[in-house]
């Protein structure tokens, strides 16, 4: 099953204003003539935002096994089942080395050994944890959901 991405207000404030941002300016340069070098960053505005956009949207998670594919813009990401760890709710802003294709800070942590056996970790936010993390202990054989957390089982 395919899980849509939860989306939180203030994230998607910060990215509304990245948004808007070359509107507003481009609106402002076309009420006050500028020279080409205002252009030029009003354009370059522009790509940024476009780039931004393609890496965004859309954003969603699919538990299809052998694998949990995570999928963020034209960016995609597989993990295979049998190297997660265990999956826990986190809503802290982060921890420095892992991957996050969260649109909310109220996301699930999923650790993993990468394809050379280290420790790795990604960050999502499906709209649905609860379900995603049954579906994702029923489709994983030693893993199982206890307490708000997939964890391995006993």
């Amino acid at each position: 099953m395919r899980y849509r991405s939860k989306v939180s207000i203030l994230v998607m404030a910060i990215l509304g204003i990245v948004f808007l941002l070359p509107l507003v300016w481009g609106i402002f340069l076309l009420i006050h003539p500028a020279t080409v070098g205002l252009w030029f960053v009003f354009f370059t505005f522009v790509l940024v935002d476009v780039f931004l956009f393609i890496l965004i949207f859309p954003t969603d998670y699919e538990i299809a096994p052998p694998l949990l594919r995570i999928r963020s813009g034209v960016m995609r990401v597989n993990i295979p089942l049998t190297s997660i760890q265990h999956v826990v709710p986190d809503h802290s802003l982060g921890k420095f080395g892992g991957l996050s294709f969260a649109l909310s800070l109220d996301r699930l942590r999923v650790d993993y050994l990468n394809e050379w056996g280290g420790a790795a970790f990604v960050y999502i936010a499906p709209k649905d944890k609860g379900r995603f993390m049954q579906e994702l202990a029923t489709k994983t054989p030693y893993l199982e959901f206890n307490g708000g957390h997939v964890i391995p089982r006993r």
